[in-house]
């Protein structure tokens, strides 16, 4: 696996395609480094000014580790290897002269690299790439997706920290469109809004009549991830073959049968060669927490799936769920437009022009400083449903933020198993599929058991086989970014949350009766009502 940085490019595509694959990865190599070794000696951080911004709390907020060893952060990252480096370009009004440095997150020191570029604005804009040793050391081939879902959390990260900060809205760059740096973050000075950056290309023009974008984090608002940034301009690209071709899935364990979407039953495999695992022999799967075993279905049946966009087969045989139109988008923002943010008391209108989100639950301000050092990835298990206000949120923020190439649902447990979408005013949760997923989910999260018995696994989806690197990269910045956002709106309606990332097969157009190689999971959340330590002291 080779390091962004070298002069060797990747084949995103096909590294995409592999880690998707069933092939398990090979033994763990040497990580290297924790930290890049930046050139020069390091600085410490000062304080800034009273009118100025305070790097030094910005990044203990974001990417500062708290331990020695550099696992514990306040940024989520795939097996705690922290892939992404951070380069700071400092301009005006900022507690570092103006000047390019490398950030140690380790020793919360900075290393000056050289000059500011010409042009640049107050404030600091963090440009964000990967060491992809650290991630592959553990996750092999399958290590690609996770270094970009990292980079969107690292973004989310330092977005939110600016919140906590009182700073002008930062601008967020996730189109895809650069290897290195993969995404950027410019954060101004508190009470200065930075000039727009030097053109290089058409841009999204921003509306008239606001610059936030509604979304249930208890926050004042996410923006759009790349408003202001390039249109995107997606090539035909070249088309990958499922990963699979159609073949079985043997399961993590050892060829034991999977269950599925169908009431908990199993899921065989589709018709037509989709690459949906198939249940061999009639095996017999353990529950994780060693109750009762999921019976396997008779050979050959199918798995209860939107047929022609007509529904989903109730198990009981009641009335079908209506399929939701193949075209409509998740309500969010559309082409990078933003959503004023609404004043106390008022009530926060939903970019369709639907009915408006009433302000307890839109948000009642920032994150605190405190909440951002808390928030931490809960070890599972994490059994519970979710209540529907509380999921309805986490979908909420995890839309607004992650528009564009990606949808999203939520697999939610008993009482009544089924995928969860918004509705299209965003008021409310709709049923798109009947049926219990999240041991179907467990299984294509690289085999994790614990999350068949999640309360509930929110699932960013897209990025379908055929896409280019740019949309690869598009799809995943926003899902990490998005994600991040879900945990800390999760946290404040006191739910434990764990990200899941790497993901195999993981076709769940397919799995729902559509087109095969379409509408990939992407990334997960975990959600439950009841933390780890709870569980096990009871």
């Amino acid at each position: 696996m080779e390091d962004l940085r070298e002069d060797r490019p990747v084949d995103l595509v096909a590294a995409l395609a592999r880690a998707r694959s069933p092939e398990p990865p090979g033994p763990d190599t040497p990580a290297g480094q924790a930290v890049r070794a930046w050139p020069g000696p390091p600085r410490p951080l000062a304080q800034a000014s009273p009118t100025g911004l305070d790097l030094g709390m910005l990044l203990r907020l974001s990417l500062a580790a708290a331990d020695d060893t550099g696992r514990l952060r306040p940024v989520s990252s795939a097996g705690a290897l922290h892939p992404v480096d951070t380069q700071l370009v400092v301009g005006a009004g900022c507690s570092l002269p103006p000047g390019r440095y490398g950030y140690d997150p380790l020793r919360h020191r900075v290393h000056r690299l050289g000059p500011q570029p010409e042009g640049t604005p107050p404030g600091v804009t963090a440009e964000l790439s990967v060491t992809a040793r650290r991630t592959s050391s553990h996750y092999g081939h399958r290590a690609w997706p996770l270094l970009l879902l990292d980079t969107g959390h690292a973004a989310a990260a330092l977005f939110l920290a600016a919140r906590a900060l009182g700073t002008d809205e930062p601008e967020v760059r996730l189109d895809g469109l650069t290897e290195t740096p993969l995404a950027t973050v410019h954060i101004p000075p508190p009470g200065e809004r930075s000039p727009a950056p030097p053109d290089a290309g058409t841009r999204v023009p921003p509306p008239d009549d606001g610059t936030r974008v509604p979304c249930l984090d208890d926050g004042a608002g996410v923006p759009h991830p790349d408003a202001g940034a390039r249109i995107l301009h997606r090539d035909a690209g070249t088309r990958v073959p499922h990963p699979d071709g159609g073949a079985r899935v043997p399961h993590p364990d050892g060829g034991i049968g999977i269950p599925g979407l169908d009431g908990g039953t199993g899921v065989p495999r589709l018709e037509g060669g989709t690459g949906v695992p198939r249940l061999e022999g009639g095996t017999r799967v353990p529950r994780p927490d060693g109750g009762a075993r999921v019976p396997h279905p008779d050979a050959g049946a199918r798995v209860p799936g939107l047929d022609g966009g007509t529904g989903v087969p109730r198990p009981d045989g009641g009335a079908r769920v209506p399929h939701p139109d193949a075209g409509a988008r998740v309500p969010g923002l559309e082409g990078g437009t933003r959503v004023p943010r609404p004043d106390a008391g008022a009530r926060a209108p939903r970019p369709d022009g639907g009915t408006p989100v009433p302000d307890s639950q839109a948000g009642v301000g920032p994150p605190t400083p405190a909440e951002l050092l808390a928030r931490r990835s809960t070890p599972p298990p994490m059994p519970g449903t979710p209540p529907r206000d509380a999921l309805r949120a986490v979908l909420t923020a995890a839309a607004g933020a992650g528009t564009g190439d990606l949808r999203w649902c939520a697999a939610v447990g008993p009482p009544q198993p089924a995928l969860v979408a918004l509705s299209a005013d965003g008021t409310a949760l709709r049923r798109i599929a009947a049926g219990e997923a999240r041991p179907t989910l467990a299984v294509w999260a690289a085999g994790q058991a614990w999350l068949a018995d999640a309360g509930a696994v929110l699932l960013a989806r897209g990025c379908p086989a055929d896409a280019d690197a740019p949309h690869i990269r598009r799809a995943h910045l926003r899902a990490g970014f998005a994600v991040h956002l879900a945990h800390v709106t999760a946290q404040r309606h006191g739910l434990a949350a764990r990200p899941v990332g790497s993901w195999q097969q993981a076709d769940l157009g397919a799995a729902l009766g559509a087109a095969p190689g379409r509408d990939f999971v992407v990334h997960g959340l975990a959600l439950g009502t009841c933390h780890a330590d709870e569980e096990n002291t009871t």
